[in-house]
């Protein structure tokens, strides 16, 4: 399936979760903050001239948190993340934090169809909104701390549908802005079929397009449009 990018992915963390009545979840944890750091940026004051800033090693982790309720109709959790952002500047070590903040849903008519909506926001935490390749912070120059903290958001909503016994379509949509830098939007559709149990084949597509900005800090982007095409397919045969 393609989610965006808000899908996430594997990570050292320390998580503890606490369960309630009505099938409510409450969680909360610390992760490796080092597979969370987007890019730091740089600019020599009035020249415009702007270069990536290293990451200074970790010294707080993230701090995550979530609460999700799941029943019959569905579910729904919003969550909330801290990190920290230390550069290694010319001028020594500055620190600042980020933050972000994710609400979504996922809502079950019926037995043959499934929908999902998801929004989150990051100021300074731009790898919680799949924005680790662009900037989430700058320095205006060698002599001062982190000057700004930098923000995006994304929306996605998504369907899964089940046509027949064997056959079902799902289909998402996202818009990613990451403020100022780029604006991304992403189609995609996976078709599945399984005519047996242990037989499964799985076509997808994907439309990307981008379009950027490089006004921010004089960065080097691909100004303008950039379209992105992509086609996978997967069988899988279980013995």
């Amino acid at each position: 399936m393609y989610d965006g990018y808000y899908a996430d992915e594997a990570l050292n963390q320390f998580t503890f979760f606490a369960p309630f009545g009505d099938d409510i979840r409450l969680s909360l944890g610390v992760e490796d903050g080092r597979n969370r750091e987007a890019n730091i940026a740089q600019t020599s004051a009035g020249t415009g001239f702007s270069k990536n800033v290293p990451y200074a090693g970790m010294k707080i982790p993230d701090v995550v948190a979530s609460l999700r309720i799941s029943q019959a109709w569905g579910s729904a959790q919003i969550s909330g993340a801290v990190h920290q952002i230390r550069a290694n500047a010319d001028a020594g070590v500055f620190e600042d934090f980020g933050f972000a903040a994710q609400a979504g849903a996922e809502f079950r008519p019926n037995r043959q169809t499934r929908f999902k909506f998801v929004a989150a926001y990051a100021d300074g935490a731009m790898h919680y909104v799949g924005g680790n390749d662009f900037y989430e912070a700058q320095l205006r120059d060698t002599s001062t701390q982190i000057d700004e903290t930098l923000n995006g958001w994304y929306v996605l909503a998504g369907l899964n549908q089940r046509l027949t016994k064997t056959v079902s379509l799902e289909t998402t949509a996202s818009f990613h802005d990451f403020v100022d830098q780029a604006e991304v939007w992403q189609l995609g559709a996976t078709l599945f079929y399984q005519p047996t149990r242990e037989l499964r084949i799985r076509f997808g597509a994907m439309y990307e397009g981008f379009d950027y900005d490089d006004t921010i800090l004089g960065r080097e982007l691909n100004d303008g449009d950039d379209d992105n095409w992509e086609v996978k397919m997967r069988v899988q045969r279980n013995f």
